[in-house]
Formats: structure tokens, sequence, C-alpha cells
């Protein structure tokens, strides 16, 4: 324009009847396609990065694993490609505890620190034998041979629920730390006196960010049910326990797995060897329509796997609103992937829940089918979530707002300073507080309503 071999009526200028200065210049979809190519990628790539996704990786680095050697890692693949069945049995497990404690005041309802006793060994048999219990008349049983009426027999009790509680984990204070630098980084984005600016306007990457914010009360919760040192710690001390008080103990019987209704000759897996799909990661458990005390629970079922959907359902929400704020201002091409990454998670929790059966596959033949499912859904996730924040949807059709304008209508505003600048100031952080606000406020809500389960093994 200054050279004067452009000009504001010239055919590649979108023109709507307003007046066109070089201030809100606009160009058609073909004429940004002649100057500007396609598609490029961001110059500031390093930034965008450091900014919005390391945090995020501080997040997911604190997620509490159980301690199932290299193994345990898989538990990171699953909660990626599976976020909403990891929560369901992150709450599956507090449920677990929770039921232990009531149990516990059929025995003892006068002395809270004897409840807990009761409760903390009633909860170490629940992590070596899970699977295999669906009656209250184990836990009977259980207390009658362990002589817990009896007071000489129950220093046995107190002692092992000591030694239990001492070969815990308990990372809860590092990773509220993580959360808190996580906030912090947040919020030096919007803010230029904390953060020192940003190298370009921000938009697309807070969506992405807050797409994946269920990561914040999924550390929480991990790392609130904590786990043990050792993958044998617990039956080591409950086998001790068994000797002491003259009880049989839980054997170290070998899981059987099953492919499509057949036991396989020699599937049978040694106990710690199947610890990872028999109780010993806390975000995969298959038998989440069984509990402690009884079979089935159509309520609690249904309770459960409600506020499993619920973070996720936070996360999309947010960064839904968050992208469709950034221009073309409306519905746009990053809009597909966050509707293509959210349905493949429901898809995702839908496959384990359905898969899990003796007609299908069962034990770790379900373990290892899970995998490679969502590793299937993760792996193609984070690389879409690293693409998008890299620049691939950076280019004249994603910008043009086709969608809402038509072909006819698209149209490219080439100053979107003001526009960013604006929602900067104003729509996005009250996105992003609301959204983590939201987020901490799930966790609050599931470990005030399972308080007594998190009590325990403490």
């Amino acid at each position: 324009l200054a050279n004067e071999k452009l000009f504001l009526n010239d055919s590649i200028f979108f023109n709507d009847g307003n007046v066109m200065n070089r201030e809100n210049l606009t160009l058609t979809l073909p004429g940004c396609k002649q100057i500007c190519g396609h598609q490029t990628w961001y110059w500031d790539l390093g930034p965008r990065i450091s900014t919005w996704l390391v945090p995020i990786l501080l997040l997911v680095s604190n997620v509490d694993l159980s301690p199932l050697d290299k193994r345990r890692f898989m538990a990171i693949v699953h909660l990626v490609g599976d976020p909403i069945d990891s929560f369901w049995s992150l709450i599956h497990k507090l449920d677990a505890w929770e039921q232990c404690y009531k149990l516990a005041g059929r025995w003892e309802n006068k002395s809270e620190r004897r409840r807990r006793i009761i409760a903390n060994v009633f909860a170490a048999f629940e992590e070596i034998e899970s699977p295999e219990i669906f009656s209250e008349d184990y836990w009977n049983t259980l207390a009658e041979r362990s002589g817990l009426t009896h007071e000489e027999t129950f220093v046995e009790w107190t002692r092992t629920a000591i030694e239990l509680a001492d070969s815990r984990s308990d990372e809860f204070l590092r990773t509220w730390l993580a959360i808190i630098l996580y906030v912090w980084q947040v919020v030096a984005s919007f803010v230029p006196e904390i953060g020192g600016g940003n190298t370009s306007p921000p938009g697309g990457r807070i969506g992405t960010a807050m797409f994946i914010s269920w990561l914040v009360p999924a550390v929480l919760l991990s790392n609130a049910l904590g786990s043990f040192t050792s993958r044998r710690s617990c039956y080591n001390i409950i086998h001790r326990f068994a000797e002491r008080t003259k009880n049989i103990g839980p054997p170290l019987r070998r899981r059987s797995s099953q492919f499509r209704g057949k036991v396989i000759p020699g599937s049978a897996t040694d106990m710690f060897e199947a610890l990872a799909w028999t109780g010993g990661i806390y975000t995969f458990r298959p038998w989440k329509f069984q509990y402690i005390t009884c079979e089935r629970n159509v309520k609690k079922t249904l309770c459960i796997g409600t506020l499993a959907i619920v973070p996720v359902c936070i996360a999309m929400i947010g960064g839904f609103v968050i992208i469709w704020y950034t221009l073309p201002n409306g519905f746009n091409c990053r809009h597909f992937w966050l509707i293509a990454i959210f349905t493949a998670w429901y898809f995702s929790a839908f496959v384990t829940w359905y898969s899990n059966a003796s007609r299908f596959v069962t034990g770790k033949y379900h373990w290892r089918f899970v995998l490679v499912k969502d590793a299937l859904i993760a792996i193609p996730s984070v690389i879409v979530i690293f693409l998008s924040s890299a620049g691939l949807f950076n280019s004249c059709f994603c910008w043009s707002g086709y969608f809402q304008y038509g072909a006819a209508g698209a149209r490219i505003l080439l100053n979107s300073a003001p526009f960013y600048n604006y929602n900067d100031r104003t729509l996005y952080p009250g996105v992003v507080g609301a959204c983590l606000l939201a987020q901490i406020c799930y966790f609050m809500f599931v470990a005030i309503r399972w308080r007594n389960g998190l009590k325990l093994i403490r």
C-alpha cells in the first residue's frame, strides 16, 4: 500500500461496505492464499511450549505411580488415553476404602482411633484381594479368624496398621507445589508485570491448555491416595499379621486370564506380576461395577461414573469457549481436533469397560488390549496438541471464518492485536480462572465426599 503496488479497492481485500483503512485491513480467502500461502508454522514455537505445555508436563510427572517397576509408566499411557476410566478407577478405590471405614464401625463405633486401626487393616486386605471380594461375609470371616474382638489380639491389629502407614508414600505437598507453579505460570501469561508479556497474542494455546486441565484433579487424586513403597510391602505386612493372629491370610494365588471365554494353558500369572491389572495401579480397576460389600450397586455405579466424566467435560467446555473466542471468532478448525479427542476419550472408556468380559478377554490379555487401545488414542492426541500449538492450523482457511461466513464471506483480519489484547484482559482470564477453579472444586468435592476413605493408611 505504501509503495502503491496495492490499493484498498483491489480484489484481494474484503469489502463489506464498511470503511477500510490500514488499521482494519481484511483479506479475502483467495487474497490471503495469494499473498501468504497456505500454512506456516509459528515463529515463536519455543516460548509457546515453555509457557503452556511445559507446566502440563510438570503436572504429568507428578502423577503418583504404583511401584510396579517399568510397567508403572504404562499408567501414564492409560491416563492420557482414557482419562474417564482413570477417574472412575481412582474414585472406585476411594469408595473401597470408605467402605472399609464403614465396615470397621460394626466392631468399633466409640473410639475413632481403634476404628481407623481396623479400617487400615481392612484396606490392606482390599489392596491384595479386591477383585475377589464382593460380599460382607469376607470381612466377618476375617474379623472372626483374626481375633478382632479379643483385646490381646488387637495389639497385632495396631502394630499392623502402623506398619502399613509407614510403608506408604506421601507426595501430596510436592504435588500442591507443582499445582501452584502451574497456576503461577498461567497468571504470568496474563500479567506482563509477572511474566514479562507474550511473544504473540495468546488464544488457541490457552484453549489447548484448558482442554487438558483435567490433569489437575487427576494428579491431586492420585497423590491423595498415595501408594506403597514396594509392590511386596502390603502383602508381606499382612502375611506377618496373619501369622501373629493365627489366621490363614491371603494366599499367593496365581491370577488366571481368559481369551474369548477360554483359559489359555500357561496363562496364569504370579500375583506380584499381575498387580498391574489386579489393583496395583489405582487408575485401572476393571471390576468397577463390583464392590467389596456386594456384587452390584447400580445407584453407586451411576454416581461414580457420572463424577468420572465431570473433569473431562469441564476441560472441554473451557477449551471450546476459549477457542471459540479466537479469530475468526466462532467455530473454526481447532474445534475439530478438540471434538475428535473428546469423543475418542468417551469411546475409550466404553471400550475399556465393555471389553472386560469372559466372552472377550480378561486379566493380562485385557490389560494388554487396553494399553494398545490407549496408545492408539494417547499418542495421536499428544501429537495433535503439540502440532496445534506449533502452527498446524495457522492457515488462511482456518483464520477465514469459512464455517460461519461461507466461501463468499470468508475473510482474514490482518491486525489481530486489538482483538486478542482485549480478550487477554477480559474474557480469557475469566474462563481460565473459572475452569481451574472448577477442577480444584471437583477434587475438593471428591475428597470431602470420601473423606473417611482418604484418612486410611496414613
